[in-house]
C-alpha cells in the first residue's frame, strides 16, 4: 500500500485451468475525476496478460452524478482450448490471441433524465469465462447498448439502441426502440385505474456466423392498455377485476406451407421404387395487425402477527410477520395471428391463447428503527 490514491493490488493463487497465478493491479490518479489501473497478470499455464483501465467519476455534489470506465486486456494464451466448454472450441472460434475491450458510462442530466451506455468487444465467446468469470456469471453474453431515459410524474419514456459487435453471438438488434410506459393511475375521479405499455422498434434477429438460420428483420409497433377496478369486499378481501387490449403491427408476417414430393429411387439392382419427401417452405405475407384481448381478476388479503418483545439485530423494536395469499386468474382468447406466423424477437411475439390461475403467497418480515418500519 503506497497511499490513499496510489496502491498495489496483489492476488496469488492456483486453479486447475490457470495453474499458479499472480494477478496484480497498480492504482494511480490521472486527473481530479479519473484514475488509472494497470494490470500485469502471470499464469503458469496460460501465460502473461496485461491490461489498462481508466475509471472516471464526478466527486462534486454540485453536479448530477456521472461515472464510467474503459477497460482493455490482452493475453497470448498458451492453452486457448482449455476450459469447461472445450468441446465447443475450434480454430475457427478461438485463437491464442485473447483480448477484450469494455466501455460503460452512466450520467444524470437532471433529476428525471439519464443516459446509460455499454460496449463490449471480445476476441472470442469464451474469453470472459476464462479470465473474467465474475462478469461472465452476471451476463453470459455482454450487450452493446445505449439508453436515454426520461421519468415523468406518471410515465417513463426511453430510447434504446442495441446492436451486435461480435459475429459469434446471436442477438436481437434494436435500431432503435422507443418505449413509453404509463404508470397505473386513477382515471379522473372514478374508481377505475389505467396502465399502458407501448413500444415502436426496428428489429433485426442476427445469428452467429456459420449458422444455418437466416437473419431477418421487421418493424413492430406494440401497444397494450389495461383497466383495473380495485374493490374491498367483506372488509378484508381485495378483489381487482381487469380488462385489457393489446394491438401489435408487424411489417412482415409468415405462412408455413407443407407439400409432398414423389421421388423415384433406384437401388443397386436397378429396381425402382417411389418414396415421399415432405418439404416445408415459409412464405412472406407482408404486413398485418395482431389483436389480443384479455380479462382477469386478482384477489388477495393480508394477515399479520406482531411480537413486541423480539429483539432484531441488537436494537430492533419488535418483529411483525405479514402474510398475503393471492390468486390471479387470466383468460386470453387465441389472437388472430399466432406466434408461428410472426417473426420472433422477444416475449411480445410469443403471445398466444392463455387461460391460467396463479396461486401465490407473499411473506414479509418487518422491524422498526426510530419508530419507522
Amino acid at each position: 500500500l503506497l497511499g490513499h490514491e496510489r496502491y498495489f493490488e496483489i492476488l496469488p493463487g492456483y486453479s486447475s485451468r490457470q495453474g499458479a497465478f499472480l494477478l496484480t493491479g497498480y492504482h494511480y490518479p490521472v486527473a481530479d475525476s479519473v484514475k488509472g489501473i494497470t494490470h500485469v497478470d502471470l499464469r503458469s499455464k496460460r501465460g502473461v496478460g496485461v491490461g489498462q483501465d481508466f475509471e472516471w467519476e464526478n466527486k462534486s455534489e454540485e453536479y448530477h452524478p456521472w461515472n464510467g470506465a474503459i477497460r482493455g486486456y490482452y493475453l497470448q494464451d498458451n492453452e486457448p482450448f482449455t476450459g469447461p466448454d472445450s468441446e465447443f472450441r475450434t480454430e475457427d472460434n478461438v485463437s491464442e490471441e485473447r483480448y477484450r475491450v469494455k466501455l460503460n458510462h452512466f450520467q444524470m442530466f437532471s433529476d428525471r433524465d439519464y443516459v446509460l451506455g455499454e460496449l463490449n468487444y471480445l476476441s472470442d465467446p469464451f474469453v470472459l469465462n476464462d479470465f473474467f468469470n465474475d462478469e461472465y456469471r452476471q451476463n453470459v453474453q455482454p450487450e452493446n447498448r445505449l439508453t436515454l431515459t426520461h421519468r415523468g410524474d406518471q410515465f417513463t419514456a426511453a430510447l434504446l439502441f442495441n446492436t451486435r459487435l461480435n459475429d459469434f453471438y446471436e442477438n436481437v438488434n434494436r435500431l432503435p426502440e422507443l418505449t413509453l410506459n404509463v404508470n397505473r393511475q386513477p382515471i379522473l375521479d372514478s374508481d377505475l385505474y389505467y396502465e399502458s405499455q407501448n413500444s415502436g422498434s426496428f428489429l433485426e434477429r442476427v445469428y452467429p456466423e456459420g449458422s444455418e438460420n437466416d437473419d431477418y428483420d421487421a418493424f413492430r409497433i406494440d401497444s397494450g392498455h389495461t383497466l383495473y377496478y380495485p374493490t374491498r369486499q367483506f372488509g378484508f378481501l381485495n378483489l381487482t377485476p381487469r380488462a385489457g387490449y393489446r394491438g401489435t403491427y408487424y411489417s412482415r408476417t409468415f405462412e408455413t406451407v407443407t407439400f409432398t414430393n414423389d421421388l423415384v429411387v433406384t437401388d443397386s439392382n436397378n429396381v425402382a421404387s417411389v418414396t415421399n419427401e415432405v418439404v416445408s417452405s415459409i412464405n412472406d405475407l407482408g404486413a398485418d395487425f395482431r389483436n389480443v384481448y384479455q380479462v382477469g381478476w386478482e384477489g388477495s388479503f393480508k394477515a399479520f402477527k406482531t411480537w413486541d418483545d423480539v429483539i432484531v439485530l441488537g436494537d430492533g423494536d419488535g418483529l411483525r410477520h405479514v402474510a398475503e395469499p393471492y390468486l390471479n386468474h387470466t383468460y386470453q382468447p387465441r389472437p388472430n395471428l399466432e406466434p408461428y406466423q410472426l417473426p420472433q424477437f422477444d416475449s411480445v411475439d410469443t403471445v398466444d391463447r392463455e387461460h391460467t390461475i396463479l396461486l401465490g403467497f407473499r411473506n414479509k418480515l418487518q422491524t422498526r428503527r426510530n419508530q419507522e418500519p
